[in-house]
């Protein structure tokens, strides 16, 4: 498993490295610029091969790439022979500098354009954009939105996946259309497409596979089909097929359970009836017959936590927190989050059958740079695949243009993530490094090649956006020196630049060190 996501990893990131280096490369060559090395990687050669004047190469540590160029060296190109001079970086013209410089970050945007413009025109394979679960307490709720409710159009524009949202080129939104079972629902909103956007991401998954356990901690499958658990429908999809049925529902024993396989007992199956009207009385009747959600279940407790401290056990199911009934794992969180500091609250748990009182108190811990309060149990939540679905081409000509337009929202939406992270709205331990990046290339990877790629695109605009950074050592740093040397009309002195690079890469350090910081403690978390 390691192997194959540190390759995907690997196929992710050569392509967005190699362009950008590429970008470098043919600009330099195209101003008559001699290219020495031209690297896919730092460090060591694991691979190499020179023609003409240039060594191109795969380098050990794929994090990375570089084009060596005769007299990039700005604080040694006096030491170049007059005859290489006209070959040099340094003694190009501030206009074929700032060309050369710029071609990595251009190469990165129009990678992008062309991985947009392809799923454009081939269609995309994208994640059915249903709503997550929704409190009752809730804004969305109280809009009208209900838990599994899958978008369909924003302001009259269809909406595919929720990165169509993201990249509405419309920054207010009036209305929601979305599909509930059969039924179109128009919800008026007033609210700006980044708050949708957020609300709408922050939701948790709704696609738990249709599992249940009762008092005795023993699970269950749900199914219309006393032969077959389908566990590609999800528990909220159940429910509305359930809606159309006669109101009967089979309980399948399972014989062994974990959250990544089950297999169920078809010689011990159960027929219970189920209240029709919505979602809401399907977990009623659920629960009035004692079958629970099985991410109720605990499957472990965090050392020295405060539901270990009162006597919680693995495998106790959660039902009730202070009286208030549970249909998720997501509502434990969010009843406990919500508790000022000291406060304790009463945990109902059935164990073997016994229904259990206890009191527990929750402990703060800090997590992404915020306080919050956390009893410490993990869940036992099951999920079902993903339901995938099909775009439309668009042709070959409008898929330009919106490629074109997705490729500046992304852009949009990058510097703003940038700009809430620099003006401290968004916690800095909010940055990931490659191991975060791994997991995101791993998990699109296996939802479907068109995610994988959009994500890339994604990406490959980050690297861009970043690069442009006025930071000396990076792209937009030695843009800055050009520009400064433009305005005065005279090159920057040597104690300056030494300085600045000195800086640049003490910046460099710093970030990288905070990212893979960052990364380590959510995989210790994890």
């Amino acid at each position: 498993m390691v192997l194959m996501s540190a390759l995907i990893f690997i196929l992710f990131l050569t392509p967005l490295i190699f362009f950008h280096e590429l970008g470098h490369f043919l600009i330099a060559r195209y101003y008559g610029v001699r290219v020495e090395v031209f690297s896919v990687g730092f460090g060591p050669y694991i691979f190499k091969y020179k023609r003409g004047e240039t060594v191109y190469a795969i380098s050990l540590i794929p994090l990375g790439g570089y084009v060596k160029m005769l007299g990039d060296n700005i604080l040694e190109k006096d030491k170049l022979p007059e005859s290489e001079r006209g070959r040099a970086f340094a003694f190009k013209s501030k206009w074929q500098r700032f060309w050369i410089v710029f071609g990595g970050p251009l190469a990165n945007f129009m990678l992008a354009f062309v991985l947009f413009w392809a799923l454009f025109i081939s269609g995309e394979t994208v994640p059915e954009p249903r709503i997550g679960i929704i409190l009752q307490d809730s804004k969305f709720h109280t809009l009208g939105f209900r838990s599994g409710d899958i978008l369909n159009n924003v302001n009259g524009q269809r909406i595919f996946s929720t990165f169509d949202l993201a990249t509405l080129n419309e920054e207010n939104i009036s209305t929601i259309s979305v599909s509930r079972g059969e039924e179109i629902i128009d919800i008026p909103v007033d609210m700006t497409k980044q708050e949708v956007f957020k609300e709408i991401s922050s939701l948790f998954p709704p696609q738990r596979a249709p599992i249940v356990v009762d008092p005795y901690q023993q699970v269950w499958g749900l199914s219309l089909d006393p032969k077959e658990v389908d566990e590609k429908i999800s528990l909220i999809q159940l429910a509305e097929l359930a809606e159309k049925s006669e109101g009967e529902i089979y309980l399948v024993k399972a014989k062994e359970f974990t959250t990544k396989e089950r297999t169920y007992d078809y010689s011990s199956v159960k027929t219970i009836r189920i209240d029709r009207g919505g979602t809401d009385e399907f977990f009623s009747s659920l629960m009035s017959q004692n079958y629970w959600p099985v991410d109720l279940m605990v499957k472990g407790i965090t050392e020295n936590s405060a539901a270990g401290k009162v006597g919680v056990q693995e495998n106790d199911v959660i039902v009730a927190l202070n009286e208030k009934k549970l249909t998720h794992f997501h509502q434990l969180i969010e009843y406990v989050g919500q508790m000022k500091k000291g406060e304790s609250l009463m945990l109902k748990l059935y164990r073997s059958g016994e229904l259990m009182e206890l009191e527990v108190f929750p402990q703060v811990q800090e997590i992404d740079g915020r306080e919050r309060n956390m009893i410490g149990v993990y869940t036992s939540m099951t999920l079902s695949p993903l339901k995938m679905v099909k775009t439309p081409s668009h042709g070959y000509f409008v898929s330009i243009w919106k490629a074109l337009q997705r490729t500046w929202e992304t852009t949009i939406l990058t510097v703003q993530g940038f700009k809430e992270l620099i003006f401290g709205d968004v916690p800095l331990k909010s940055v990931g490094g490659p191991i975060a990046i791994a997991k995101v290339a791993a998990d699109s990877f296996s939802i479907s090649l068109s995610h994988f790629l959009k994500i890339m695109a994604a990406i490959s605009v980050n690297l861009a956006i970043i690069n442009l950074f006025p930071i000396p050592v990076l792209d937009g740093g030695h843009i800055l020196f050009i520009a400064i040397e433009t305005i005065t009309r005279r090159p920057i002195s040597r104690g300056i630049i030494e300085a600045s690079l000195k800086f640049g890469v003490s910046v460099i350090f710093v970030l990288i060190f905070m990212a893979l910081y960052n990364d380590i403690v959510r995989y210790m978390n994890s």
